[in-house]
């Protein structure tokens, strides 16, 4: 039990790290979507949105994988659900190269790509942490779908409301 201790104060600074990369490719992407649509007057709204969006992302992952993998400590948990987001990163990397060297205008391609491929990485980064529980390859596959469906909605919407504000 000490040993394990020891470890999570190992995890705790690393698991830092990476969900604040995956919080930062959220607002990239953010970012870039409100470049495409509306240019610099929502750009700041949709700063906001990509901090939030990342880290409640992140944080609902961690809470329904706590709750469904009781048997692994909530540590090991969170920093697989941080390990599994940095796969964002190269979502993120193409979406800038794609919308920036070759204006193509395919964020949102990248972000429901990049959520559905977070769902398997953090099935796999669950795997590597032990024994995980029935349903969480599809659970978190399914959250990956849901994220990206409500991510784009959402979009839609808050373009929607500042369209009909201006």
């Amino acid at each position: 039990m000490e040993h394990m201790g020891k470890d999570i104060e190992k995890i705790l600074p690393i698991t830092i790290i990476k969900g604040g990369i995956a919080v930062l490719c959220f607002i990239v992407l953010s970012v870039l979507i409100a470049i495409e649509t509306e240019g610099i007057s929502i750009i700041f709204i949709f700063f906001i949105l990509g901090c939030f969006y990342g880290v409640g992302s992140i944080g609902l992952y961690s809470a329904i994988l706590t709750r469904l993998n009781r048997h692994i400590n909530r540590s090991y948990v969170v920093d697989a659900v941080s390990a599994g987001f940095l796969s964002f990163m190269p979502f993120a990397i193409l979406a800038l190269i794609a919308d920036l060297v070759f204006d193509w205008s395919s964020v949102q391609v990248f972000i429901s790509a990049g959520f559905m491929a977070t769902g398997v990485a953090i099935s796999m980064e669950m795997a590597k942490k032990g024994q995980i529980g029935k349903g969480t390859v599809f659970l978190s596959s399914g959250l990956g779908f849901l994220l990206s469906f409500l991510w784009t909605l959402g979009c839609h919407l808050l373009f929607s409301l500042f369209q009909a504000i201006n």
